[in-house]
C-alpha cells in the first residue's frame, strides 16, 4: 500500500490465500507491504528475480529502486 493509504487505514491490495507460486503484483514505485497473517510468511518477487521473504506481522517499505513483482503466501511460520 502506498503511504497516504496506510495513513488512512485502507488497503490497495490484499492477497491471503496460500498459493504454490506467486500471485503478480502490480508494480508502484513508494509503498509498504504489510504481512498481517499470525502464522504464515509471505515471499516477495522482485523486479530483479530475486526474493525476500516477510515473517508473520512484519512490515516493510520498498522506495523507488525497488518492485514486488509477485507475491507467495506459504503455510510456514519462519524464513
Amino acid at each position: 500500500m502506498d503511504e497516504h493509504a496506510w495513513n488512512a487505514g485502507t488497503p490497495i491490495a490484499k492477497y491471503r490465500d496460500v498459493t504454490s507460486s506467486y500471485q503478480a503484483v502490480r508494480p508502484r514505485p513508494h509503498y509498504r507491504v504489510v504481512n498481517t497473517r499470525n502464522d504464515d510468511v509471505a515471499y516477495l518477487r522482485l523486479q530483479d528475480g530475486t526474493s525476500i521473504c516477510l515473517p508473520p506481522n512484519f512490515d516493510t517499505v520498498f522506495a523507488n529502486a525497488y518492485s514486488v513483482t509477485g507475491i507467495r503466501i506459504s503455510s510456514r511460520s519462519t524464513c
